[in-house]
């Protein structure tokens, strides 16, 4: 093959070429053994349709001279066939004055070595000036009247990159605005904290020290001061988690639910001695997602199972069944249960049924655990009787990729485990 050098080099090409494709649809007529008539119609039904064809479509030699181009071509750029045909690919105008042209031309070179192109983008000059995108395929034709000559078809997508530019900048501009926020978030909270620690401190220093010159009415004063003060507390923390759900930067981890579990029962030893409670989980799966958020999805359900509990042996049954596409997680307890017509307002922010002297807490785990759930594409529902308990039903979605060779974290004798 001829090697292009200078435009000089390139001028000197062009009649050859255009000689060049002139024979070789005589020797195509010569080889199909057809009438000129036959032939000259095909041409013309082949003519019509590449002209009626709604992609830009240029027709060039193995050396990069433009041999044909298309109506859409010309309406996609808004130059003239005259302004195209005859010249070297690297003369368009489509392409002139773009800094990428030398990167273009390594793409289209591969065709003329009989590689395809495929999806290749790239930004080509309208003849009004303004700067757009194209995405081209290209490859030798194998048949036809452009038999043996490299074929590129192309459409514009200027629309769709500027969407996707858009898009990217607004994602950076999430992620900024949501960096600021988590400093914010953070800062608001340590300057909020700080008076309330000191509240707390005080309240536990005149109870301890000044406990004789103050009376009980007084003292119960106090004392609901520094309980306030660390309820404050737990609804800062509980409001710093909240606004964490869906954040990407936290590790998708493929792990062992049962271990989940154990770390839970783990956590709960004190009360459930204290209450002569148990957790009792059958063999659940190993699953795929953001793992800090599932332990606290379910050490939110186990606990309220617990806590919502007059029974003299609380217990929290956990089973998982596997469906086409998620797994159907069931948290049952023997608790007090919930009025059917609460059902929604519990998942609300800092909505409680109960007084905190009657129940501790915020109210804002089960806000949490459906918001958690809603970032993953789950669900949450829940089926309860008044003094019968409360079952909560959560899906959580199968992710297709797992890894194969995952082996359990612990062993679970008899589909259970039992505290």
């Amino acid at each position: 093959m001829h090697l292009i050098k200078d435009k000089s080099d390139i001028d000197r090409n062009l009649f050859v070429e255009q000689k060049n494709l002139n024979i070789t649809r005589i020797l195509n007529r010569i080889r199909g053994g057809n009438s000129r008539e036959s032939l000259d119609r095909r041409e013309g039904i082949e003519s019509s349709i590449f002209d009626l064809v709604p992609d830009g479509i240029l027709v060039s030699s193995l050396t990069g001279f433009i041999l044909a181009t298309n109506n859409a071509y010309l309406k996609l750029t808004g130059y003239s066939k005259d302004e195209v045909v005859g010249k070297h690919a690297l003369q368009i105008p489509a392409l002139k004055n773009i800094e990428e042209v030398d990167e273009y031309w390594t793409h289209i070179s591969k065709v003329f070595r009989g590689d395809d192109i495929q999806g290749f983008e790239f930004k080509y000059r309208h003849a009004d000036g303004s700067i757009r995108w194209g995405e081209a395929r290209a490859s030798i034709s194998k048949r036809g009247m452009f038999r043996g000559e490299a074929i590129a078809v192309l459409r514009d997508i200027t629309e769709r990159k500027q969407r996707e530019e858009e898009l990217q900048r607004l994602m950076e501009n999430l992620e900024r605005s949501n960096r600021e926020l988590d400093d914010y978030t953070y800062a608001v909270s340590h300057d909020l904290k700080a008076p309330l620690r000191t509240i707390g401190s005080f309240a536990s220093f005149l109870l301890e020290d000044y406990s004789e010159k103050i009376d009980e009415v007084g003292k119960g004063y106090i004392l609901r001061m520094h309980s306030a003060s660390l309820r404050m507390t737990e609804l800062i923390d509980d409001l710093l988690l909240i606004s964490r759900v869906g954040r990407t930067d936290i590790n998708i981890e493929f792990f062992d639910m049962n271990a989940i579990i154990s770390e839970i029962i783990d956590d709960n030893k004190s009360m459930l001695n204290d209450k002569n409670g148990k957790i009792i989980a059958g063999e659940l799966p190993s699953i795929q997602t953001q793992k800090v958020w599932v332990k606290q999805i379910f050490a939110n359900l186990v606990n309220n199972g617990l806590k919502f509990n007059e029974s003299s042996n609380p217990t929290v049954w956990i089973e998982c069944e596997e469906k086409e596409d998620h797994y159907l997680f069931s948290v049952k307890d023997n608790g007090i249960g919930i009025e059917k017509k609460y059902n929604e307002k519990i998942f609300k922010m800092f909505q409680r049924l109960h007084t905190s002297e009657e129940y501790p807490g915020t109210g804002a785990g089960l806000t949490l655990v459906k918001k958690v759930l809603e970032s993953f594409g789950g669900s949450i529902r829940l089926e309860s009787k008044v003094g019968k308990g409360t079952v909560f039903y959560i899906t959580i979605p199968i992710e297709k990729v797992r890894p194969e060779d995952s082996e359990p974290l612990i062993h679970v004798e008899d589909d259970q485990i039992i505290v």
